[in-house]
């Protein structure tokens, strides 16, 4: 089954593309949210980009249409905030694997590009479907401080092996550098494994890991 994962999907902006109407407070209101945004991932899943409705995510969770539109005021929106969720939820699991000073720092680094690659590839479907909605995952409000932390995480680890400004200078270059591979497989997914080993055994070395 195919993961709607993501770290960076790369498509056109719209007017459509709004922030959703409800800031749920309630424990209630949270997992509503959080469902709806699982039967848009199994609707993906299942009926792929063009069978993706508001009304087949609906149904997928027993939800009226109503209720939806009370969470996601349109298609482009739970689109946006689902891939936001999958980005960050991804992203945590793999600082872990970064991080982890248990296992070999090449290793650690290989891994995570690698599995950041997959996830690109694996979330074809997510992409296809913000594309045609014209889904702009680049300019959320959230993003900015989300790449911040992505950065902060690479300058860390990067740290363990380069001091101070050198560690951060070649962490916002592997994330320049990541982030062209990951938009090369969003448009071409058939050629994530090869991009994935290449591209992590390239920058691998270039870091001297």
């Amino acid at each position: 089954m195919k993961s709607s994962r993501t770290l960076l999907a790369f498509v056109a902006k719209s007017e459509h593309s709004k922030p959703s109407k409800k800031q749920p407070c309630q424990a209630r209101s949270r997992q509503m949210r959080s469902d709806l945004l699982d039967g848009a991932t199994r609707v993906l899943e299942s009926r792929g980009a063009a069978g993706f409705t508001t009304n087949h995510v609906a149904r997928a969770t027993g939800a009226s249409i109503g209720s939806l539109y009370q969470y996601f005021p349109n298609k482009a929106a739970m689109l946006g905030e689902l891939h936001d969720r999958d980005a960050q939820q991804l992203w945590s699991e793999l600082r872990d694997h970064l991080l982890d000073t248990s296992r070999p720092r090449r290793e650690r680094f290989v891994d995570v590009v690698i599995a950041s690659c997959r996830a690109q590839a694996e979330a074809a479907e997510l992409h296809a479907a913000m594309e045609h909605a014209e889904v702009n995952a680049t300019s959320g409000p959230d993003v900015g401080a989300w790449q911040e932390a992505v950065e902060e995480d690479l300058t860390k680890f990067l740290g363990e092996q380069y001091p101070g400004g050198d560690a951060d200078r070649l962490a916002r270059f592997v994330w320049l550098i990541l982030c062209a591979v990951l938009a090369e497989i969003a448009a071409n997914p058939e050629r994530a494994e090869l991009l994935a080993a290449d591209s992590a055994e390239m920058l691998a070395t270039q870091l001297g890991l």
